[in-house]
């Protein structure tokens, strides 16, 4: 972590948190084409996390390389005042070598650390419900500890009951 944010340091990055329209949009952009060249889907628009901006705060954090070109996002959550949560990350894969999310997680520590938060969640590790191997072992070098989480499940359908284990 500390070489990935030396070199960032070096090829003068530059990590804020932003609050205009068309800044939040580039995160949100980062973030999207990151997800695309991953072959993985983001189930939230723009629009669906400005919506939940209205319920509790929503904090946006963009990475610009030295041409002022948007190269690194985060989308946080701050539902409680001391737990921070993680929705999104992103970087643009192929400036990846300049430790864009090292660097991103560095600030957004720092920034959070400076609010006086005791928990920062980075989000899930898993895809599909597969825990990704690289993606646990990238926040444990953070010093971030693996956990299990619990996930709630509401069925559209209130006339419908949930069983664990139906028997047939």
């Amino acid at each position: 972590m500390g070489q990935n944010c030396r070199r960032a340091i070096k090829h003068q990055l530059s990590c804020s948190i932003v609050t205009d329209e068309a800044s939040r949009k580039d995160a949100y952009d980062v973030i999207f084409r990151n997800r695309v060249e991953q072959e993985r889907e983001i189930h939230m628009t723009l629009d669906d996390i400005l919506k939940v901006n209205e319920i509790l705060p929503v904090d946006f954090f963009l990475v610009k390389d030295s041409d002022g070109c948007n190269i690194g996002a985060g989308i946080f959550y701050r539902g409680h005042s001391k737990i921070v949560q993680g929705i999104f990350l992103g970087d643009d894969m192929e400036k990846r070598s300049l430790g864009i999310i090292d660097f991103l997680v560095m600030n957004i520590y720092e920034h959070y650390k400076k609010m006086d938060f005791d928990y920062i969640d980075l989000g899930i590790s898993s895809m599909c419900g597969d825990p990704n191997v690289g993606l646990i072992r990238f926040k444990e070098i953070h010093n971030c500890e693996t956990s299990l989480r619990f996930t709630f499940w509401w069925s559209p359908d209130n006339n419908q009951s949930f069983q664990i284990n139906p028997k047939k």
